[in-house]
């Protein structure tokens, strides 16, 4: 796939480096040429839950009954927002992206954490889990 060259030359790097000493260097944004998948079952049960993570999107009017809302956000956070750190192992890369999130009713900066294999063709990355950073803010002045 010629769309793919950008990212088979990144991962060729992380391969290599991971031979030696030399620690990952994280892209600024590594998804630009890879599909994410966010699982909808993933995101309504974090949703239906109880505990602070679910009520933290609840406060950023995510709900339940609209799973794909948050999905696409998630999507969008990982497009928009640089690579925080990379750590590779065995098979699997894991890309941290640092970024707010934004939701009807207001944003807040989250830590996403996406998982992708070295050799994956296509390129696909699955988002692995969500690190709330801070309070949910509403949009309104």
């Amino acid at each position: 796939m010629a769309g793919t060259v950008g990212f088979q030359s990144l991962i060729r790097g992380y391969l290599a480096a991971s031979l030696t000493a030399e620690p990952l260097v994280p892209p600024s944004h590594p998804f630009e040429k890879v599909t994410l998948e966010v699982r909808g079952e993933q995101i309504t049960a974090l949703l239906a839950r109880d505990g602070d993570q679910a009520a933290f999107f609840r406060q950023l009017g995510f709900n339940p009954d609209d799973p794909d809302r948050l999905r696409q956000a998630l999507v969008t956070q990982a497009h928009n927002h640089p690579c925080l750190q990379v750590e590779g192992s065995g098979h699997d890369l894991r890309f941290v992206i640092r970024g707010p999130i934004k939701g009807p009713k207001g944003a807040a900066d989250i830590d996403s954490v996406w998982v992708m294999g070295k050799y994956a063709s296509p390129p696909t990355a699955r988002l692995d889990t969500i690190h709330p950073l801070q309070h949910a803010s509403s949009g309104a002045p």
